[in-house]
């Protein structure tokens, strides 16, 4: 392929365009089947893994997840049409924050609705089988609304229920600027949870009481000093945000200098006097005694091994020998070999005729070789 868009052949190649991957491929297909006996946080792991992999399948499939997240609010039930499936797509956009899960008119509920049918029953363990087998065939989003319903069914008043949980978060004492920061994330979650379940949005005014009464009193006095209330919980956890995010990068090394010009070349550049001033000219070298000519290398000779010491006579001149004993300093000849028994020299340790410790004890007699 070459840079304007065709094949080495030089027909033109065709623009990618992504696929829905094969949804029954048990390679990617792997998740267990309900279990008899299972507690609700089973329930909601299976459903997650569920929702997830519906999501992944391709690009028809996205947003699907969303609505079916609202399946189990639905009191009648699901036809799977634009008409059928509108109330379900509402809320599923206002759960999202107003942004369209997915254009319906481009989705083909029937189709999708028979595959997730497939996917759902060989899933089910013995007993839910038996019960909805023939409840919805070939209609997934109500064979999904009926294990919803059955399996985790929404309360009479889940919002009041959901408010009140998270109010009794407020009695979390944060003691520092990293707990408050993760108690942000969790209430993020908590929100998120509470739009899945009722279909609406968390009114922020609770958040920001419950944020309010559990942040630290280091970032309390932070953001009353920037002008802002603590009341107020998108003020709040904007100020957190950005301030993790300066601590984070400083820890990382990765913040620049205000002035890099004035670090690196001793020079303020942002002033006006220091960009404006004249700067002195470098002193001339001095010319060298005999320059060469130019054009010429002035190592060039006829003869290389004019030059000292690399001469032959030269280097038996005392000055340059090398001595590994001497270490290189050119001290001359080498010294005799000392003998350190007999404290003799011209021969080694190993080599004397002299009785062990003859040296130092003068009644023994001395070598003979060296006396």
């Amino acid at each position: 392929m070459i840079a304007d868009g065709r094949s080495a052949e030089g027909s033109p190649m065709k623009p990618f365009q992504e696929r829905d991957r094969p949804v029954f491929d048990p390679r990617d297909y792997k998740i267990d089947t309900i279990p008899t006996q299972m507690s609700l946080g089973v329930w909601k792991k299976w459903r997650h893994e569920v929702e997830i992999y519906v999501d992944t399948i391709g690009p028809s499939w996205r947003g699907v997840k969303l609505v079916m997240q609202q399946a189990r609010h639905a009191a009648a039930p699901l036809v799977p049409t634009i008409a059928g499936m509108d109330a379900l797509w509402q809320a599923a956009m206002k759960a999202n924050e107003g942004m369209a899960p997915f254009d319906p008119g481009l989705v083909d509920y029937g189709a999708k609705a028979v595959t997730l049918y497939r996917l759902l029953v060989p899933k089910l363990n013995f007993d839910l089988s038996t019960e909805f087998r023939n409840s919805a065939p070939d209609n997934g989003f109500e064979l999904w609304r009926l294990l919803q319903r059955k399996l985790d069914p929404p309360r009479a008043d889940v919002e009041f229920h959901l408010v009140n949980d998270i109010r009794k978060h407020a009695r979390t004492s944060c003691t520092n600027f990293e707990q408050t920061v993760r108690f942000i994330a969790f209430l993020e979650s908590k929100k998120r949870e509470f739009g899945v379940e009722t279909g609406t949005s968390l009114d922020t005014t609770v958040l920001g009481e419950v944020l309010g009464a559990a942040m630290d009193e280091d970032t309390v006095g932070r953001i009353e000093d920037a002008g802002k209330s603590i009341k107020n919980y998108e003020d709040c956890k904007l100020f957190c945000e950005n301030r993790h995010m300066r601590i984070q990068s400083r820890v990382a090394g990765k913040t620049l200098p205000k002035d890099s010009d004035k670090m690196v070349y001793g020079v303020d550049m942002s002033s006006p006097q220091a960009a404006l001033a004249p700067v002195s000219p470098a002193p001339e070298t001095p010319p060298a005694a005999n320059p060469a000519p130019p054009g010429v290398d002035p190592w060039a000779t006829d003869d290389p091994w004019n030059c000292q010491p690399c001469a032959p006579e030269a280097q038996t001149s005392e000055q340059w020998h090398l001595d590994p004993f001497g270490k290189g300093k050119g001290k001359g000849e080498r010294p005799p070999m000392a003998c350190y028994n007999c404290l003799g020299l011209g021969h080694p340790k190993a080599l004397c005729p002299s009785p062990y410790g003859a040296g130092e004890q003068k009644s023994l007699p001395k070598c003979k070789t060296c006396g």
